[in-house]
């Protein structure tokens, strides 16, 4: 059985540190944008993520990647 995969999806997250709560645990600011080019490279949204992650205040801590595909049966394109 054949699968075909079509991405709906692409996303970035920026993590980035945000003071220390009152019982000493790091505390974290997350930031995610939405509708990235399927076309951009893994070193093209690194290089963004970078440069957004530098006009912020906080430290960039780490930047997650995200796709959303979805999954179907060449059976239940079949019709």
């Amino acid at each position: 059985m054949a699968v075909t995969s079509t991405l709906l999806s692409r996303t970035i997250t920026l993590s980035m540190a945000n003071g220390v709560s009152d019982s000493g645990v790091a505390k974290i600011k997350n930031r995610t944008y939405k509708n990235i080019n399927p076309e951009a490279t893994a070193a093209n949204m690194h290089s963004t993520a970078t440069t957004l992650g530098s006009l912020m205040d906080s430290d960039l801590l780490k930047i997650v990647y995200s796709e959303k595909n979805l999954l179907e049966s060449e059976e239940a394109n079949a019709d």
